[in-house]
Parts: C-alpha cells; structure tokens; sequence
C-alpha cells in the first residue's frame, strides 16, 4: 500500500510512533481533545463554504452540476468522522459525501473514508489530531479495489467479505 500522507508529510503509518512518546503512562486520558464547536451561524456559513470548494463526493466521485442543483435537495452533505460525542467541527475530522454514501455511511466504514480523506482532501487532513479526537488508534485505512472511487456495490462486497 502506497504511505498515505496528510497535510504535514506524516504518514499514516507514523503516528503510533509520533504519539506514542506523547501518550506516557496515562494513556489516552492525557492527550485531551479538545473540540472545536461552531454556532449555528458560523456552522451555516462554514458548510456553504465548504459547498463552493468541493463540488464531489469524496467517496464515490459523484459530481454536483448546475443540472443536479435544480433537481437535487441536500446535493453534499458534510459528514463528521468521527461523530457523537467525539464530534468536531473541523476539516481534518469530517468528509463530504453525496446523499447516498452519507446514508450508507455505516456500511461504507471508518476505514474506508480515511482512506477516501487522505486522497481527496490532503490538504485539510492531519493524521495526529484526527487520531487524537478519535480518541484511540484509528483503523488501517481501506482502498478501493479497483480505480480511484468506491462505488456503492464495491463497500457493501468489500463489507460482507470482511
């Protein structure tokens, strides 16, 4: 598997032995993390933002047209990863999905969508933080089998095998 790097060169492999020292003997409960929180407001500016930016699915590659605006509802949505109580609004904790893989979200898998973060959104990613607001070590990213996009017939093979 190619080394999967984020924003700072760090590669994914890396971060057990850059976090490691950190750790010490407390574990986990001595690295807080501390999560970012927007209001409404700035929560509604932010995902219009990230609506001008990014006009794909991160997973699948659909792509958002002037056509789909006028016939799609909720055309990209953004997704936290990791969500509840470890949720975090900021880019290096979330992806943008189409409507079906947002709703299939459970079955496409953690591992599947850092594996779709590190090739579509490098620039936004950071391995040690996203690992810290995870709260544990996160699970080896999966590729697609076959291209650069998972198509929703390839996770649900992938995840019935698994």
């Amino acid at each position: 598997m190619t080394k999967l790097l984020d924003m700072n060169d760090v590669a994914f492999g890396d971060v057990r032995r850059l976090l490691g020292n950190r750790l010490g003997a407390a574990g986990w409960s001595s690295q807080p993390a501390r999560r970012v929180r927007l209001s409404s407001k700035s929560r509604f500016k932010w995902i219009a933002d990230l609506h001008a930016e990014i006009a794909e699915c991160q997973c699948c590659g659909w792509q958002l047209t002037l056509a789909g605006l006028a016939s799609e509802c909720c055309w990209l949505e953004w997704h936290h990863a990791p969500g509840g109580a470890r949720r975090s609004d900021e880019r290096t904790a979330g992806i943008m999905l189409c409507r079906n893989c947002h709703a299939d979200v459970a079955t496409i898998g953690f591992a599947r969508l850092l594996w779709c973060k590190a090739k579509r959104d490098r620039e936004n990613l950071d391995w040690v933080r996203l690992t810290i607001i995870y709260g544990s070590w996160l699970p080896e990213p999966i590729a697609p089998a076959n291209g650069e996009y998972f198509t929703p017939k390839e996770w649900k093979r992938q995840a019935a095998a698994s």
